[in-house]
């Protein structure tokens, strides 16, 4: 996980600190308050916007790295990762430093979705994750992969659509067939 800092007082962040990531710690609506900020004058206004939209009245500061963003979007059934999709998220920040999401294109690294899947293997197993959507997101930098969020759910964005039109998947059919196999069951809807 990228370095992260807690200060009960946002003011007292060391300049060294800097740039740096602010985000609610658990978002009541996507990215919209995720921001870079690069010195602690621009800090205050994202910082009580991110606390606005936090469902838990938290606020995350993230030392920012570098690179770029990738999600990897399947399921955990019978604790293991399945039907693994890769994407890179396309974000860039404005210049007040807030995050601007632009969609998603697929990523077709063998040898990173490898190691990201077996990375998803050891959270569904650690956790005891038997059956869910499990969407994860990682910061990609040098060569290193830092894990960045763990979901329990596709996400927003239109990342089912965009899965959908560009692999002809349809998540929701595969996890409900998928459930219904695992726990040999049957729904009458």
């Amino acid at each position: 996980l990228p370095k992260k800092i807690t200060y009960s007082n946002h003011k007292l962040i060391p300049d060294s600190y800097f740039p740096l990531i602010i985000k609610p710690a658990l978002e009541k609506m996507g990215k919209l308050t995720t921001y870079k900020i690069t010195n602690l004058d621009s800090i205050n206004i994202s910082y009580e916007n991110a606390k606005k939209n936090s469902i838990t009245n938290t606020v995350i500061c993230q030392k920012y790295i570098s690179g770029f963003d990738i999600s990897l979007i399947g399921y955990a059934i019978d604790n293991r990762y399945k039907y693994p999709v890769l994407l890179k998220e396309e974000n860039s920040f404005k210049e007040n430093g807030n995050i601007v999401h632009s969609g998603f294109i697929l990523h077709e690294n063998s040898s990173l979705k490898k190691e990201l899947v077996r990375i998803a293997n050891n959270i569904v197993r650690k956790f005891y994750i038997n059956f869910s959507p499990l969407n994860l997101s990682f910061r990609i930098s040098d060569n290193q992969i830092y894990l960045v969020e763990i979901n329990l759910d596709f996400g927003g964005e239109g990342i089912l659509e965009y899965i959908e039109s560009k692999l002809e998947i349809d998540h929701i059919k595969h996890l409900i067939e998928n459930f219904l196999h695992s726990n040999k069951k049957s729904i009458n809807i």
